[in-house]
């Protein structure tokens, strides 16, 4: 995520928020509703616009992303969802050729939550597969 506008700006200390909701680049009048709350919500709690912003029940607050990336192309089975907590060394997916052999399995190189999840069935060599966020703790 190195050179990503947002990690460039926390670097230096510049406030910056990145929204996303949904998946699959598909733009759903729920997503496009829990994003238009949010915002309104932040901007609440900041103080440009009246009312009172609500906070969570529970937030994660994720430090790092780490990219796990296919190092041999094939199709891609995830064994996990958007949302799960995965431990480090867990199979996050496996990839297949076509002969249904398995050449690769992906695992998470650090504990965290996985947001982002790679929905293409075909993954080439060196294109990412899914996204861990690592929490801090």
């Amino acid at each position: 995520m190195k050179g990503l506008a947002l990690m460039e700006a926390a670097k230096r200390g510049i406030p910056n928020l990145t929204v996303e909701s949904g998946g699959s680049g598909v733009m759903a009048e729920e997503h496009v509703n829990i994003l238009y709350g949010g915002v309104l919500n932040v901007m609440k709690y900041l103080e440009m616009i009246k009312g009172e912003s609500e906070l969570a029940e529970k937030q994660e607050l994720i430090v790092e992303g780490r990219w796990v990336t296919s190092t041999r192309g094939g199709l891609l089975y995830p064994n996990v969802k958007l949302g799960s907590k995965v431990a480090e060394g867990e199979v996050l997916a496996r990839s297949v050729n076509l002969f249904w052999e398995e050449v690769e399995q992906l695992v998470a190189p650090t504990k965290g939550i996985v947001f982002g999840l790679r929905t293409q069935p075909v993954v080439n060599t060196g294109e990412w597969a899914v996204l861990i966020g690592r929490t801090q703790t």
